[in-house]
């Protein structure tokens, strides 16, 4: 499972979500911006992203995805 931001130093998340998917990374992501540009959603999916949280966030949405999928990976 993979939490990313979108702003990283010297890339941005999606540029390093891109990466990582086409080097196998077959892992649960979920994205999490600051952006609210619904085409930046449609990217973020795009790129491999299974969702993307805005922020500022309510932990227990974060904590619901979390375990929404920790199953799956168990």
């Amino acid at each position: 499972m993979l939490l990313l931001d979108q702003m990283l130093p010297g890339m941005t998340g999606l540029e390093l979500l891109s990466r990582l998917r086409a080097h196998g990374l077959a892992c649960p992501v979920l994205m999490i911006t600051a952006l609210q540009d619904p085409s930046f959603d449609r990217c973020a999916v795009e790129a491999g992203a299974d969702a993307v949280l805005g922020k500022p966030f309510e932990v227990d949405r974060l904590l619901a995805w979390v375990s929404q999928r920790l199953p799956q990976m168990l």
